[in-house]
This record gives C-alpha cells, sequence and structure tokens, in this order.
C-alpha cells in the first residue's frame, strides 16, 4: 500500500481531508476483512462455479501455467481467488471485472538437483460491498512431483471437482527437455488404475480423466522405461494439517 503523508493542519477542527482519508482507510479496512488477505473467509451465499481448471493456451505459458474460470454472476464483478500452499500459508489477491485467472503450478520449473512434492490449494469467493460468499471447497487442487531433479521424473497433477464425489484430473508430463516421453496413470487409493494415457511427451498433457473420489485422496503415478513415481495426496485439506503423502519410489 502507498506510504501517504499525514497532512499538516491547523490546530482545532480536523480539516475535511483529514476526514475524508479517514473514511478511505476504514473502507479499505472493511474491504480486506470482508474478503480476506490471508485465509479464506466464511460469508454467507454460495461460491461462484468453477467451470475449468486447465492449461494455458498461451504460446509461451508451458504446463506450469493454469487458468482457472468460473460462471460470471449477475450483479457481481469482485472476485477473490487464495492460493494455499503449505506449509508456507495462503496468498489471496482480487479480481475484477473478470471471470477467469492465471494459476502457477507450485514447485521448481528448472532445477537439475531437485526432489520433492509441492502442492497448492485454490479458494474463490466472490464478493459484495459488505462481505464475500463462502470460498468453493476448494476450486482446485495442484500437485507437483520431482524426483532426481526436472529432467528427470517430473509429473504434475490438477483435480477439479465436478458433482457429488466426481473430479475431474488432468496430468501432464512436465520433464524439461529431451524425449522422455512417459506413462502417466491415474488409480485409486487401493490402487485400482483408473485411466492411463501412453507416451505423453514432455510438455503434454493427459485429460480431463474423471473419476470417483475415494478416501478424500487421488493417486497418480509417471512410469518411464519401467520405472516410475507416485503421488498420493488429499484433495480437500485436513482440518488439523493439510495431509501429503508421496508413495515410495524413485
Amino acid at each position: 500500500m502507498p506510504r501517504v503523508r499525514d497532512p499538516i493542519c491547523a490546530p482545532g477542527r480536523p480539516s475535511a481531508l483529514i476526514i475524508i482519508l479517514a473514511a478511505l482507510i476504514a473502507a479499505a479496512a472493511a474491504a480486506a476483512s470482508a474478503c480476506g488477505s490471508g485465509e479464506p473467509e466464511t460469508g454467507s451465499g454460495p461460491p461462484p462455479e468453477v467451470v475449468s481448471l486447465a492449461p494455458s493456451e498461451s504460446p509461451t505459458a508451458g504446463v506450469h501455467e493454469l487458468v482457472l474460470s468460473w460462471k460470471p454472476i449477475p450483479g457481481i464483478d469482485r472476485f477473490v481467488l487464495c492460493q494455499t500452499v503449505p506449509p508456507q500459508g495462503t496468498e489471496c489477491e482480487q479480481h475484477v471485472g473478470v471471470s477467469q485467472a492465471t494459476v502457477t503450478v507450485p514447485g521448481p520449473t528448472d532445477d537439475p538437483q531437485a526432489t520433492g512434492t509441492w502442492l497448492k490449494y485454490l479458494w474463490l469467493q466472490s464478493c459484495g460491498e459488505q462481505e464475500c460468499s463462502k470460498p468453493a471447497t476448494p476450486a482446485g487442487t495442484i500437485v507437483h512431483r520431482v524426483v532426481y531433479g526436472t529432467k528427470a521424473w517430473n509429473l504434475i497433477v490438477v483435480v477439479r471437482r465436478l458433482t457429488g464425489s466426481q473430479v475431474e484430473v488432468s496430468l501432464a508430463n512436465a520433464t524439461q527437455g529431451g524425449s522422455q516421453a512417459s506413462t502417466l496413470v491415474l488409480r485409486t487409493p487401493g490402487g485400482s488404475e483408473v485411466a492411463r494415457c501412453e507416451n505423453v511427451a514432455p510438455g503434454e498433457w493427459c485429460g480431463s480423466l474423471q473419476s470417483v473420489l475415494l478416501l478424500n485422496e487421488v493417486v497418480a503415478e509417471q512410469m518411464y522405461r519401467g520405472i516410475g513415481t507416485s503421488v498420493r495426496f488429499a484433495v480437500m485439506p485436513s482440518t488439523t494439517a493439510q495431509e501429503l503423502t508421496p508413495s515410495s519410489g524413485p
């Protein structure tokens, strides 16, 4: 927020400028409180309806940039998108007069030494003058699994809840460079195969795969020359902690 120098005033009654500044500061604080600047607020009314969480169509975006889109709401032109990355926390930003926002995939984009799993939850609210709606629960979930650097096993999983227990899952081979085509597999928590895509080239997506959500978990796998890595994660964050459990493997 820009720094504002205090005006110099004569003693006595406060000037109109001070009164106006005080009103503007109070209004800004109320808006920030209503629509959240840290954690998603719990308001009244239904959340916006998310219609897609898909790869960006920008030719320079690559697999690390997504676009979240939602249905416009008559009379509402302000939306708040919050992004939770455990364990760092939550950041929120406002979007005015639009029905989509760009979202980046968590984790490294080009690191030959990286190994780990990165998770991001998306929360979306519509905001009126006084308060915001309940957040979508969540609007989307993104997981990025890297093993032995971004040029080796490099898997992106994107999940969007449909109706009831149905979810839409997209998988990407995010391996940097080379011709390391992979087999990408979606499984149930019990290990049963739901769907697969063969020979997915680096930088390409496998989706959209629909699945029944069992035990609030999704399991995805990337195979290359018979050796693979997989990730199992909670689509909805736990009330006590965001659970993230990479499976055994490379």
